[in-house]
């Protein structure tokens, strides 16, 4: 789902218009359907701003795609709707946090790996000292 198409779901459930989104932002209401439409590129500043006027984090908007979903519900006692984002299934967490730990193994290993490259470099810078010690001592 391209960014554009994000922002038109977001603004769909929100239950805003173009017209609504463009008065809050004070810009024209077609850079909000150029946007929708992804002809024009979308600032951070700008993607803040709409995030901002959505009521969503900014990051949200850029990871949304079509496998999330996506519930109004609405504040009691209030005028505004929430938007509450359920990225994942049960089963879809578990993969990703496996993935996750696999990830953190390799690092770790990774480090490890540093950390016994580095040694061995310190054991053989000695172990030059020590034959250049003994080549010394077995010439006089």
């Amino acid at each position: 789902m391209k960014i554009g198409q994000k922002l038109r779901k977001i603004r769909q459930l929100r239950d805003m218009k173009q017209e609504d989104v463009a008065h809050e932002l004070g810009i024209d209401t077609s850079i909000i359907s150029k946007m929708e439409n992804d002809r024009i590129d979308i600032s951070m500043d700008m993607l803040e701003q709409l995030a901002n006027v959505y009521g969503v984090d900014p990051v949200d908007i850029l990871t949304i795609d079509d496998k999330i979903v996506i519930k109004i519900k609405e504040q009691q006692g209030g005028t505004s709707n929430g938007v509450t984002i359920n990225t994942m299934s049960d089963k879809m967490w578990a993969l990703f946090e496996e993935r996750i730990k696999a990830q953190d193994a390799t690092i770790q290993a990774k480090d490890t790996l540093q950390a016994k490259d580095a040694l061995i470099k310190v054991l053989e810078d000695k172990i030059s000292l020590l034959q250049a010690l003994l080549n010394k001592g077995g010439q006089q």
